[in-house]
Formats: structure tokens, C-alpha cells, sequence
């Protein structure tokens, strides 16, 4: 069968228009290298009735290159039996890769994981209900940990707006580099940025960055589905931590996926069993102090061998 861009859009717009199972998001990975692929399950009217965007790449393992099939988001679906064929087709594609996984934005409509037979593999993240009073979310932030970085920023004179040109974006993208290097994790090529700037930002995400002084000094990459609102990226300026720049962007993007009227905001992951002294501990510490609830969130798998390399490089973590 031959792909139908306009089924597949009319479909991810029946479905709740999901980020990471776009056209878009699919554009985004293609630029960066990743090959995308498409799973569609036809309804009797020649109609999409299930579909699921994924990545391909190869890795080395052992010295033998293997395939790996990862895809982000929720399945799109309007039915249950296509779901389970569209699962089935997933789990077909899966058998001679090293692993498959599917990482939907939340615990919701796990069923269908279930009854496909996938591994869950548990992640935890912190999630804010906004259906509450911003009076009352701000008073369930940490008075000496959040709440202070919040008031030390307006103090400071940061201010934060949303990216309406490449100039701030660049700025952002510098100050995300700065973040990767202290982080010591590998940074996304600006590309990423860019190509999300120009097909995303607006509908399916948003860009904010906090200025001192019309100076970008740190920003936020937001990506919204449906009910939720998730970070997906955030960084400062190491040279004006003492502004408080990160304490203003949390707060300014839950004031943000409130007045847009989401249901929750998602702080974007949360390092339950990380040591508090690491970096990951002390990220989570200060996430901590806005509040909310911590979750369990599953990546679903097929293989095997990769969830048990997982639990034990969990269990070592854990000790």
C-alpha cells in the first residue's frame, strides 16, 4: 500500500495530534539522519484506522551491527482491533532487531501494551495537575527552593517570551550546548532546533527563552499533545545561574500550559533512584520543588534480552 500523507494527518488529528507521531516530527528526525518508517492499518473505506510513525537505525552490539526500531508517543488509533493489528505488525517488524520500543507520553490506554505482549520498563517523571488554581499550584511549589528562584528571577529582571526569531534561537541553542558540555551528554545539532522552530513551534510545541537585559540567557523546548504539556528541553547560562534563570523558565512554562489551557504539565522525566549527589539527583531536587506528583511512566518493549541488560543496570544503580 502506498503511504497517504492526507490520511495519516487526518488521522493524527482524530487521535489527539500526538508530537511525536507527525508529519513533522517525522521531517524533524529525517533532517537529523534517522529513517522514518510508517505503519498503517486501512479501515473498509480506504481510511486510516490505526497508525504508528517509528525510527530504524543499526547499532553495534558485540561487534555485529543489529537494527533497533524506536518510536515516541502513542500509537494512533480509533479502534481497538486496529490497534492489536497494528501492534502485531510492530511486533512482525521487531524480530530481527536487537530491540523495539514505543515510549507514549503517559500510563494511559495501557491495555492495548498489555494485550500485545510488549515489556514495560518503568521511568518516572513529576506531573502537574493544572486543572487547580495557579493560587494554589504556586503555594504547593517549595517556599526555600522554588518559590525563592521564582521571586530571585523577577528581581533579577528576567523576563520570558516566546522564540519569533532564529537570532534568539541561536542564542538558546548556545546556552543548550553550554548545558550538554556540564551535563556531559551529547548535545542535538542545532538543526533540530531549527527544524522544530519552523514546523512545530506554534501547533504541536513551543520555544520560550528567559532574557537579562534582551540577552538570551536560557530557554525552554516544550512539546504539547492533546491534554499534556511536556518539557522536553530546558538550559541556562552557567554564568547567570545567580539570576535564577531556570527557576523562571519552570514556572513561566506551567503558567504557559495553563493559560493554553492543558490539563497537566509534564516536568519531563524525574530521577527516582538517582544518587543525590549526581547530576541527575540534584536536576530532580530542583524539579521536585514545583510540586506535583511523581508517576510512573512505561516504555513498552519487545526483546527480551535488552530488558534484562536494563534490570540489571538498574539493580547496580539502585545499590
Amino acid at each position: 500500500m502506498t503511504f497517504s500523507k492526507i490520511k495519516w494527518e487526518k488521522l493524527h488529528e482524530t487521535c489527539g495530534k500526538d508530537p511525536y507521531q507527525s508529519l513533522e516530527w517525522a521531517q524533524i528526525n529525517e533532517s537529523l539522519g534517522s529513517k522514518p518508517k510508517f505503519i498503517f492499518i486501512e479501515d473498509k473505506d480506504n481510511n486510516y484506522s490505526s497508525g504508528l510513525l517509528y525510527f530504524e537505525e543499526e547499532k553495534n552490539f558485540f561487534g555485529l551491527k543489529r537494527k533497533r526500531l524506536t518510536a515516541e508517543g502513542f500509537p494512533l488509533f480509533t479502534t481497538k482491533e486496529s490497534a492489536d493489528r497494528l501492534l502485531k505488525e510492530f511486533k512482525k517488524r521487531s524480530y530481527k532487531s536487537l530491540f523495539a520500543y514505543i515510549k507514549p507520553l503517559n500510563a494511559e490506554r495501557s491495555n492495548i501494551f498489555k494485550k500485545a505482549k510488549m515489556v514495560p520498563d518503568m521511568y518516572h517523571t513529576i506531573i502537574i495537575d493544572l486543572t487547580k488554581p495557579l493560587e494554589i499550584l504556586w503555594k504547593e511549589t517549595e517556599k526555600k527552593s522554588a518559590r525563592w528562584g521564582v521571586k530571585k528571577s523577577r528581581k533579577e529582571g528576567i523576563k520570558i517570551e516566546k522564540v519569533n526569531n532564529k537570532e534568539d534561537l541561536l542564542e538558546f541553542y548556545k546556552t543548550y550546548k553550554e548545558t550538554a558540555k556540564a551535563g556531559e551528554f551529547d548535545p542535538l545539532p542545532f538543526e533540530f532546533f531549527n527544524k522544530f522552530y519552523e514546523l512545530m513551534h506554534g501547533s504541536l510545541g513551543y520555544i520560550l527563552v528567559a532574557k537579562k537585559d534582551n540577552t538570551v540567557i536560557g530557554g525552554s523546548l516544550l512539546v504539547n499533545s492533546n491534554k499534556y504539556m511536556r518539557l522536553r528541553i530546558q538550559a541556562s547560562s552557567r554564568n547567570h545561574m545567580h539570576n535564577q534563570p531556570s527557576s523562571a523558565l519552570y514556572w513561566a512554562a506551567i503558567e504557559f500550559a495553563k493559560e493554553k489551557g492543558f490539563q497537566y504539565f509534564d516536568l519531563g522525566g524525574y530521577g527516582k533512584y538517582a544518587a543525590k549527589d549526581s547530576k541527575s539527583g540534584k536536576v530532580s531536587r530542583f524539579k521536585k520543588g514545583f510540586g506535583g506528583e511523581v508517576v510512573e511512566c512505561p516504555t513498552y518493549y519487545y526483546g527480551q534480552l535488552y530488558i534484562g541488560i536494563k534490570k540489571i543496570k538498574n539493580y547496580f544503580r539502585r545499590r
